[in-house]
């Protein structure tokens, strides 16, 4: 059976700060070696990311979803390496090609983010493949005020999904000025992601797989 993937491309805030670089994603994804089933372009006024990438999973009705902040890049193979094979209980995560901007002229950095326990922070891309049905029951992506991934990618984890590098999947992460997310206080975060999918697992899976 052949493998469908959606591609959701999502921006919130001022308009005409975001269709310049989402033109730019877009054709990115135009140019994919295996296409996309579909490509969907959505933008919020008001809200947050997390809301307007669950908005487009309500339209997805493929197997896998593939999340694309308008401001990076799929490379050409990006969906080709995903989908040749592997067990629907997977985090496809690919290798990263940042491209610092903040720079005059910009540089390029390949690279592998090395794997660690979930528990110690996240080493996946919102852009790592995640079937819709996992993602779906692990609640989406919440508000957190960022690393909305990596919360996501522990209950993804708790249902029985492992990660999985694809090495021939690259993404371009653009790093721009006002690209990063400023969280004023980190480790107050990391506590709450950690104690909402600590209290996550135990109201919804038998066994534990936190790793300490």
């Amino acid at each position: 059976m052949k493998e469908t993937v959606d591609v959701i491309i999502p921006s919130f805030g001022h308009l005409p700060d975001w269709e310049p670089l989402a033109k730019r994603a877009i054709a990115s994804v135009e140019n994919q070696t295996r296409p996309p089933d579909s490509i969907q372009r959505l933008h919020f006024d008001f809200g947050s990311l997390s809301s307007v990438r669950n908005h487009g999973v309500h339209d997805s009705h493929s197997k896998w979803l593939c999340f694309l902040d308008c401001d990076d890049e799929l490379e050409p193979e990006y969906l080709e390496k995903m989908l040749e094979s592997g067990s629907d209980m997977e985090l496809r995560y690919p290798t990263v090609r940042y491209i610092n901007e903040m720079v005059d002229p910009p540089t390029s950095t390949l690279t592998v983010l090395q794997p660690k326990p979930l528990s110690q922070g996240n080493f996946m891309v919102c852009s790592t493949l995640v079937t819709r049905e996992n993602f779906v029951k692990a609640g989406m992506f919440r508000h957190t005020v960022g690393w909305e991934d990596w919360d996501c990618w522990i209950r993804c984890y708790f249902l029985g999904c492992e990660p999985r590098h694809i090495p021939g999947a690259i993404i371009r992460v653009h790093q721009r000025p006002g690209s990063l997310i400023n969280v004023a206080d980190p480790q107050a975060l990391v506590n709450e992601v950690r104690e909402y999918n600590e209290q996550w697992r135990k109201d919804h899976i038998q066994i534990t797989r936190w790793r300490k």
